[in-house]
């Protein structure tokens, strides 16, 4: 269930990219345009307090921990879940008079 919104993300990206790269005189291919990422990365790495690079970092580290969000908070409320679940198996509530007199 979780999937189809990971797709429906996907979808709009890449076809969003593929609609800016038709504005373009010239529409470029996935190939080129992970070159062109690849490239971006590495020279963030060598000089990471350019300003044109500091940016990207900068929207990088938003975009991905605005999509870590999600995962973090289903993550969380699983494990958070799945301890209440243990703990009432091992340890049940034992009955008390007052729950039998009702």
């Amino acid at each position: 269930m979780r999937f189809w919104p990971r797709f429906g993300s996907l979808f709009v990206f890449s076809f969003g990219g593929w609609l800016i790269s038709l504005w373009e005189s010239a529409p470029e291919q996935l190939t080129e345009r992970g070159n062109k990422y690849t490239a971006r990365a590495v020279q963030a790495l060598k000089d990471p307090t350019g300003r044109e690079n500091a940016k990207n970092i900068y929207f990088g580290l938003i975009m991905g921990i605005s999509a870590a969000l999600p995962t973090f908070l289903h993550v969380t409320l699983f494990i958070s879940s799945l301890v209440r679940k243990i703990k009432i198996t091992l340890f049940p509530k034992k009955a008390t008079r007052a729950s039998f007199e009702g």
